[in-house]
């Protein structure tokens, strides 16, 4: 900007009220873009009234600057001649100049905000998760063992010579549940071994009369699996498919596992009572469901079909997760 003086002394507070007829009206557009028109227009997808407001916005902008330099200044101070290099259209460049730069900024912090919001979420989400999943567990865990304590206690009532075994079996099940559940993955060879262990423990505790099948297809090679998943399905097997009122008792357990599933399919018979569905290793089906949805979510399938004579699940889990 030029000013023309009729001599060379110029006041100072002119000189800042130059300045300021061009800052001012910037920042209060600047603001009016950032704080109003954004969050109330555009972050609403009201694209129209936003574009409309801005355009009206900067045309307000530049008539008034351009009016305060060509009339304004000159009643203040006659004796001098304030001549601006800024046409009207200049003006109108400067405006969306200053409509760009505050978007940006908007948008830039906006974008701060909500990946800060995101992250402190996700910890929020991933908290709850870890709390609910340990809960779970140790609902899950206790019964499990109080569950293979009853089988033993009764080898040891029949003087059983498996008892000792059992208690064998028992210790290095109670081991794994101590020592090597506490991670979110274990290796599936070592969570098969243990299964397989309470299985046996389980067969020994039988009479001939009850058939057990339990077979595994596939290796496992160096897959991981969350621990304790499978346990749940397998020991309600046996809880309620292998009770003395039932004649021909049966538990079938089928394990395939494949370059990036594990399938198990278990099958037992059971009384002829109506089975609402809600009885799985004593603390529910329910918790076995948020179980696999905290572990896999979206990667698994449970269906489970309850007939008249038979109970049976089918599970498969996509370990690739």
């Amino acid at each position: 900007m030029l000013k023309l003086t009729a001599d060379e002394a110029t006041p100072n507070y002119a000189d800042y009220l130059y300045a300021g007829i061009l800052i001012i009206p910037i920042i209060l557009l600047a603001y009016l873009n950032g704080l109003v028109l954004l969050p109330i227009l555009f972050s609403k997808k009201r694209f129209a009234s936003y574009f409309a407001s801005i355009i009206f916005a900067t045309l307000i902008f530049s008539t008034l600057v351009y009016t305060l330099f060509e009339i304004f200044l000159g009643l203040i101070y006659p004796s001098f001649i304030f001549v601006s290099i800024f046409g009207f259209f200049d003006l109108i460049f400067l405006g969306t100049t200053t409509i760009t730069i505050s978007s940006l900024l908007y948008f830039t912090i906006s974008w701060f905000n909500s990946e800060q919001q995101r992250k402190q979420m996700a910890i929020l989400l991933q908290q709850k998760s870890d709390a609910e999943l340990k809960l779970l567990k140790s609902q899950l865990n206790p019964h499990f063992l109080f569950n293979t304590l009853n089988s033993i206690y009764a080898l040891v009532l029949r003087k059983s010579d498996s008892a000792a075994d059992a208690l064998i079996q028992l210790s290095d099940i109670i081991r794994y549940m101590v020592y090597e559940t506490g991670s979110s993955r274990i290796l599936l060879s070592r969570e098969l071994e243990v299964l397989h262990a309470y299985v046996e423990l389980q067969r020994m505790r039988l009479n001939s009369d009850t058939k057990v099948l339990y077979q595994q297809n596939g290796n496992p090679d160096s897959k991981q699996i969350a621990p304790m998943l499978l346990f749940p399905f397998v020991e309600n097997a046996f809880k309620h498919g292998t009770k003395s009122a039932i004649k021909n008792a049966f538990v079938h357990i089928s394990i395939d596992l494949t370059e990036d599933c594990v399938k198990l399919y278990i099958q037992n018979c059971k009384r002829n009572i109506p089975n609402d569905g809600t009885e799985v290793s004593g603390v529910g089906l329910n918790n076995v469901k948020q179980l696999l949805e905290l572990t896999y979510p979206n990667n698994y399938k449970l269906k489970i079909v309850d007939k008249q004579n038979t109970f049976s699940i089918n599970l498969t889990i996509n370990l690739l997760v």
